[in-house]
């Protein structure tokens, strides 16, 4: 009997050590999973922290990336109306002086005549503004554009010169008198210098093709005047 006690005795003590042992191993594994689940919260959180971190520069970069290509495309390739000077696209739509048609009576009319004229002062007012910016590359331009480069002015000037074509010859010129317009527009706006400021090599260039452009323009819209 006392034998049996004893084996009970011992089955009991290991199965109570068995019990702690299982018990131990039970809050063993149950810390480590909380530590993995608090580990996994943290590096989910800063996981997506760094996500949206991410998403934000990305976002900026972008936004000057797209700004800065903007920008260069601006700078590396100006607007220019028409193949003048080497620039632009191809002078190829524009009809060819040589079969312009005139309207009966147009030749001999004052306002053709009176448009030929302007057109001829408009290729002097160039020439001499290319002169003067040649000896002083920071003129104010923008004043000289004002005066002497009317919008106005010019349209009536281009009206009563091309109003002696017919309609087929006045697709061409037409166009080149959009040239022009758009010409002066954006010699105004390439020319532009802030208060203080000098202008750039960048910006002189772009001022003086713009000005042979326009020159060049003019001189082609000219050669629509009959030689005889």
């Amino acid at each position: 009997q006392q034998h049996q006690n004893n084996c009970y005795s011992i089955i009991y003590y290991y199965f109570i050590s068995f019990e702690v042992s299982l018990m131990k191993c039970f809050i063993v594994l149950l810390c480590f999973l909380i530590c993995c689940s608090a580990y996994n919260v943290k590096l989910t959180m800063s996981t997506t922290q760094n996500n949206l971190n991410l998403q934000s520069n990305l976002s900026k970069y972008m936004k000057k990336a797209a700004a800065i290509a903007i920008s260069s495309s601006l700078l590396i390739n100006p607007v220019f109306a028409a193949n003048y000077g080497g620039v632009g696209s191809t002078y190829s739509a524009v009809v060819d002086p040589k079969t312009a048609v005139l309207v009966d009576g147009a030749k001999d009319s004052e306002d053709f005549k009176s448009g030929y004229s302007g057109i001829l002062k408009q290729i002097d007012v160039v020439k001499d503004l290319e002169g003067k910016f040649a000896k002083d590359n920071q003129l104010d331009i923008g004043s000289i554009i004002k005066s002497d480069f009317n919008i106005a002015t010019l349209r009536t000037t281009f009206n009563k010169f091309n109003s002696a074509f017919d309609e087929e010859t006045q697709k061409g010129t037409d166009r080149l008198i959009r040239n022009i317009l758009q010409d002066i527009t954006e010699l105004e706006r390439e020319s532009f210098v802030r208060p203080g400021k000098s202008r750039t090599d960048f910006k002189i260039q772009s001022v003086t093709r713009r000005l042979t452009a326009t020159e060049n323009a003019l001189k082609d819209l000219s050669a629509f005047y009959p030689s005889k």
